[in-house]
């Protein structure tokens, strides 16, 4: 997927409106909060999302298609859906690294060796599945 696409796959997920059932569609001109927000805050701005989606993207190497499902004949997102697996694996990393970051290093108080959060790309080194350990000998 090219850059412009992956760019405008993030910025498709701020104009979607949700249905009474549950799903969404674009809205021609209209911008409204993300919707089916499970573990980010649904207090997130559309700009905050998208700066956090690139940020996922670029460290874990996918586009978009990893984790969300793509119309084959509009050729966009629709980030409401749950249908990929790899979504509801995203939300419980996403959760693993604020247990880590807000519960675990805040413990260690200011102490500068941990004072940088961890993210995906901590461990994943921009790779979908990360690299195996292989301790120095």
């Amino acid at each position: 997927m090219s850059h412009a696409k992956a760019w405008s796959c993030v910025l498709f997920a701020i104009v979607m409106v949700a249905h009474a059932d549950g799903t969404s569609v674009p809205e021609e001109g209209r911008v409204t909060a993300p919707v089916n927000l499970q573990v980010l805050p649904k207090t997130l701005s559309g700009a905050s999302i998208r700066k956090l989606m690139k940020s996922y993207s670029r460290e874990l190497g996918v586009s978009c298609s990893h984790c969300h499902v793509e119309d084959p004949q509009t050729q966009t997102m629709d980030y409401a859906l749950d249908d990929k697996p790899n979504k509801q694996t995203a939300r419980l990393m996403i959760a693993m690294l604020n247990d880590i970051n807000d519960k675990h290093l805040a413990q260690l108080g200011r102490d500068p060796r941990y004072s940088v959060p961890v993210t995906c790309g901590s461990c994943h080194l921009g790779q979908s599945t990360p690299p195996e350990y292989e301790a120095r000998e």
